[in-house]
């Protein structure tokens, strides 16, 4: 069965852009499947370099087709800015990339909205990156929303939209400008709508190979994170089959991605957070701020047993390991293998975010070692220490690694 996902199994910022660009070469159609312009996926391949927010990350992959999924939400002139960047790279992407009709659009009232949202939280703040994601999706739930496919019909969309401003309330003026963005988008938008669903299920009968890219982490989907520090749409495998409109059955490989370590961006515990100095030499040397918003992110020692919490829930086959060289600086590696809560060791990770900020990492200590990490793909030819380091790893989450990659470009990724 020709259908693999990928997805991020920590907090988001596991290197979902570079793995996606990778693993691309190797299959016709790959498609993002959930979240909105909050996401921001890296991609560097050779001298090109590019960052996707809703277009997926196989951007530079020549062959592939780009797929825009039904559980995605769509900022029109975000998605038209980031095709003419992608065109510059890759002249005549765009007659690979296809948007699905049933994907909501995000407007500038939903990003307005957004922002004054998380004004108002105050001392409560949830982090949102202010994109508009969590209102368009609340119109999306209240039966609202804006869907792409109405761009195909100017007046049942003004109509509808006028509706929609009168319940929520918008001003006139603010109607006007909202009603601009939508129409001035619909020459460039409107030819690359497609049925979605109907057009994967006709690639994946026809044996076409198909990759699922998700957006974001599994520890910030809105059903199995740490509510409500969360992003407004499930990260997990749920949210990729979903969102793409394909068959759970038609799974073959759930590829996760695991970070060397953890990071995190916005609010919300975080149990390994390291405020010191080796979570500092982690930020500097990861270059770990945020691709969307510039925010630098929270570092600390890789937990586990967050992990093993994301693998059990999306059914991983197989693991990427991302930015091992980052830890290549330490002498002794530090691995959360346990938590402490209320004076009791727990190997679980709560689902209450209540409950996970009051856990204290239990932590094994691993000798690092403290040289660069070379492309091979014989285990034995690794640093001794590092090959312990991912044995134990295997071990503990009883999933093989499949893949390691020790830096942003394309080829610096080790095969097993």
């Amino acid at each position: 069965m020709p259908v693999a996902a990928l997805l991020g199994l920590q907090w988001g910022d596991e290197g979902k852009g570079k793995c996606t660009d990778y693993l691309a070469s190797g299959f016709d159609i790959v498609v993002r499947c959930q979240g909105g312009a909050n996401a921001g996926h890296s991609v560097e391949a050779g001298e090109n370099n590019m960052i996707t927010h809703l277009l997926p990350a196989a951007v530079l992959q020549k062959q592939v087709e780009l797929v825009i999924g039904n559980g995605v939400v769509i900022d029109l002139w975000e998605i038209i800015k980031e095709i003419n960047e992608a065109e510059n790279l890759s002249p005549g992407i765009k007659e690979r990339i296809k948007i699905s009709k049933n994907s909501h659009i995000v407007l500038p009232f939903h990003k307005y909205l957004d922002q004054k949202q998380e004004e108002n939280r105050k001392d409560s703040l949830i982090g949102t990156t202010g994109r508009g994601i969590g209102p368009c999706y609340s119109d999306k739930a209240l039966r609202i929303g804006i869907r792409a496919g109405l761009l195909f019909y100017e007046s049942v969309l003004t109509d509808f939209f006028s509706k929609f401003c009168d319940q929520h309330e918008i001003s006139s003026k603010d109607k006007d400008y909202n009603t601009a963005y939508l129409l001035g988008a619909i020459s460039e938008v409107s030819p690359l709508l497609i049925d979605s669903q109907n057009y994967l299920n006709r690639a994946f009968k026809e044996g076409k190979k198909i990759l699922l890219e998700g957006a974001q982490g599994a520890l910030l989907d809105i059903d199995h994170g740490t509510y409500p520090y969360v992003t407004s749409s499930n990260t997990t495998i749920g949210g990729l089959i979903s969102g793409s409109g394909l068959s759970p059955f038609s799974l073959d490989r759930v590829i996760g991605l695991v970070k060397a370590y953890t990071t995190r961006v916005g609010e919300g515990p975080f149990p390994t957070e390291d405020d010191g100095i080796s979570g500092q030499r982690m930020r500097a040397t990861g270059r770990e701020f945020g691709a969307t918003t510039g925010r630098p992110r929270k570092c600390g020692w890789l937990d586990l047993v967050a992990v093993k919490h994301a693998i059990e829930i999306n059914g991983v086959t197989e693991i990427i390991l991302t930015k091992v060289d980052v830890l290549s600086q330490f002498e002794k590696i530090y691995v959360a293998v346990k938590y402490s809560c209320k004076g009791e060791e727990i190997s679980y990770f709560p689902t209450l975010s209540e409950e996970l900020l009051e856990a204290k990492p239990v932590y094994i200590e691993l000798e690092g070692w403290e040289q660069e990490i070379r492309k091979t793909s014989n285990r034995n030819k690794l640093p001794a220490n590092f090959s312990k380091y991912l044995d134990f790893i295997e071990e503990y989450l009883d999933t093989p690694i499949a893949l390691v990659s020790y830096g942003p470009k394309r080829e610096e990724m080790i095969i097993f």
